[in-house]
């Protein structure tokens, strides 16, 4: 997942990086410090619903407060077709 979301990041054609979180089972500094990247870019989002472990983590750091969180698959933005540029979703 890292070396992906890593390349999307710097791919000027990738316009978001939507993170489907809600199998996550373990949540450590390791993702923190990817979402903390992914982040910076400006494209992330995260599509829920966020697992308790996934929440704790951000909450306790206060990443759920700038994080884009999408809560169900209803509020997940996707891709406009008109848009020539592509997103990147990890599931």
């Amino acid at each position: 997942m890292a070396a992906a979301t890593q390349a999307a990041a710097v791919d000027p054609s990738v316009r978001r990086v939507i993170l489907d979180m809600s199998h996550v089972s373990f949540a450590d500094s390791f993702l923190l410090n990817l979402l903390v990247f992914l982040h910076r870019t400006g494209r992330l989002i995260l599509a829920g619903p966020l697992p308790g472990r996934v929440t704790q983590l951000l909450r306790l750091t206060g990443m759920d407060a700038v994080l884009t969180i999408a809560d169900g698959p209803a509020q997940r933005p996707g891709p406009s077709p008109s848009l020539t540029r592509r997103a990147l979703t990890l599931i």
